[in-house]
């Protein structure tokens, strides 16, 4: 799974605002020009001028508070530069500062994938696109395929980049659109040659933009892997190191170790690989992306398991499989986010296409008053059946939107609820059995041997088996019990009020009760078993990450000691899997 990241944070558009003959504006005219060509250089001229803020008129105070916020996010902290960019907003009167205002909010939407605002705020910007002077509104455009790269709509990011390239354009905004371009292509498995990648690497290098150039590094390194030119791959990459170290950007600097990592370890250079690893994984703090942690930790289970530390390598594995499993699960949440938004700007549009049509209705209907009074009831009967066909758009759009959040919160085969929604369910449980001291308990359980189910019978009879031990689960617990589906054959159930001693008896008459699952309705006969980890806050606290680390290990526990029973983790709450597994117990 390769790594493509968007110029996240890259506030593309061209100042806009008028210099007056004034150093302060000189000041900040230049920190605008550096900002993503010499990050360092722009953060001390920014230091600088702040200690001038008194001496600003209105108009450089907001242009302060743009580059500021730029800066602010720039450093990993969206809200304190969405709080900047609302200031320019509200107070700016030049139409240009406040298109590069609201493009930066779109950006910070993207990566906080904040769909639906970030929708809202492309509507903004569309509202305001025939007032900006021509290379703005070019930059709009660069803005919308950044910000469709980054929520995986790859399509649209393509021609918007399109119509970028495809227009006269200033060197430095050509460097951006090529290089939102090769992302798109990279990621729609069509890119068929490095011409592309080098084109835009020579555009942004002749542009001095350090970013977007150390961008197109990793997009044509990635292309060079796909096509199995490695040692291409990792030349280009060791060559390119001083780039991407000048950038002193978290996010290239995260996706480039991690993609060295991952060529260095098919390279059989363990220490290296590992030492890349760690590095793409201490930038992963800051920059919260999930692509390079997934290579990293990867990379590091095939370092253990290649020292011969098979403890270390599983617990990498394991860390790497939860993290791949959360990102795919983030993917769908994210589509369906997508879809709902579209829906509910096509809901917008609507609603304001027919409040226009009913305003025509009524100039109509009152010139026709003036002139002939007979065609009164005929324009009556017209806005009748507009207003009850928008009346019932609006009806199908809310009952669309319904049915998404439906999708988005359960499990489209057992109808319970899915891993995030499980997991927001079971925070707010644990939360108050805490305020209130009461027990809770978790379990986890998997249904033992369960390929085979599919690989004998076929899918149709494996999700039939899936169904069946949803359906059991439900009937053993209360009604206060809360049961999802964690993905794949891993369901869970937290217990309110529930220690582990009770925990256990629902966890044995769960298990006995799938064993006696009665399989003649698919045609087959076979058996059903499920292997239990449970434990409770008493033994792992009031923390929804820690009760099920340790109810996970505890599964591993029956899984190893041949399945088809419950164990308990029965010690303090621990972090490490080391730990859990030296620790936990049988029941």
């Amino acid at each position: 799974m390769r790594q493509f990241v968007s110029l996240i944070f890259i506030v593309l558009l061209s100042s806009g605002v008028a210099a007056a003959d004034n150093d302060i504006s000189a000041m900040l005219a230049l920190a605008d020009e550096v900002k993503t060509k010499k990050p360092a250089q722009f953060v001390e001229m920014l230091d600088e001028v702040s200690q001038r803020l008194d001496e600003m008129n209105t108009e450089e105070l907001n242009w302060y508070k743009y580059l500021d916020g730029f800066r602010l996010g720039f450093s990993g902290k969206p809200d304190a530069a969405l709080a900047n960019y609302d200031e320019v907003i509200a107070a700016t009167e030049n139409v240009n500062l406040l298109a590069r205002a609201i493009s930066a909010k779109v950006n910070i939407y993207a990566i906080t994938r904040d769909i639906a605002n970030g929708y809202t705020e492309i509507q903004n910007l569309m509202a305001i696109i025939d007032d900006v002077d021509a290379d703005a509104r070019l930059n709009i455009y660069v803005i919308l395929s950044i910000f469709y790269n980054q929520i995986g709509d790859y399509e649209s990011a393509l021609s918007s980049a399109d119509y970028v390239i495809n227009n006269p354009q200033i060197e430095r905004t050509a460097c951006f659109a090529k290089t939102t371009r090769n992302e798109a292509l990279i990621n729609l498995g069509i890119a068929d040659s490095v011409t592309s990648f080098d084109e835009a690497i020579v555009y942004c290098e002749s542009a001095q933009e350090l970013i977007p150039t150390a961008f197109n590094v990793l997009h044509k390194s990635s292309y060079l892997i796909t096509t199995g030119a490695e040692q291409d791959a990792l030349r280009l990459l060791e060559t390119r190191k001083p780039l991407f170290e000048k950038t002193q950007y978290p996010i290239s600097m995260s996706a480039y170790h991690a993609q060295l990592a991952e060529l260095l370890i098919h390279q059989s250079e363990l220490e290296e690989a590992k030492k890349h690893a760690e590095i793409a994984l201490s930038f992963t703090t800051s920059t919260g992306l999930t692509k390079p942690k997934i290579q990293a930790t990867q990379v590091l289970s095939a370092y253990y398991e290649q020292q011969g530390d098979l403890q270390e390598a599983l617990a990498y594995a394991r860390k790497s499989a939860e993290i791949e499993k959360a990102y795919l699960d983030d993917i769908k949440v994210n589509q369906l986010a997508i879809q709902k938004a579209k829906n509910e700007m096509l809901e917008k549009e609507s609603q304001i296409k027919l409040l226009d049509k009913e305003n025509d209705l009524l100039k109509i209907q009152a010139a026709l008053n003036r002139e002939q009074q007979d065609y009164n009831q005929l324009a009556i009967i017209g806005l009748m059946l507009i207003v009850t066909t928008g009346l019932i758009w609006i009806i199908y759009s809310r009952k669309m939107t319904h049915q998404l959040r439906k999708l988005a919160h359960f499990d489209g085969l057992t109808k319970i609820p899915n891993r995030r929604h499980f997991t927001q369910l079971g925070e707010a449980a644990i939360s108050y059995h805490q305020k209130t001291s009461q027990p809770i308990s978790f379990i986890i359980f998997d249904l033992d041997l369960f390929k085979r189910v599919n690989d004998d019978y076929g899918h149709a009879v494996g999700d039939w088996a899936l169904k069946a031990a949803a359906r059991t689960a439900l009937s053993i617990g209360r009604k206060q019990d809360i049961v999802g589906r964690l993905g794949g054959e891993e369901f869970a159930l937290i217990l309110p009020g529930c220690d582990k001693s009770k925990a256990i008896k629902v966890a044995n008459d769960c298990r006995e009760a799938i064993a006696r699952i009665d399989t003649s309705e698919t045609g087959h006969k076979f058996d059903i078993t499920a292997s239990f980890g449970v434990t409770d806050s008493h033994q792992s606290g009031y923390k929804f990450d820690q009760l099920y680390a340790n109810a996970d290990a505890a599964l591993y526990i029956s899984k190893d000691n041949g399945r088809n029973c419950a164990y308990t983790f029965d010690r303090a709450p621990v972090m490490t899997d080391s730990e859990i597994f030296s620790k936990a117990g049988a029941v």
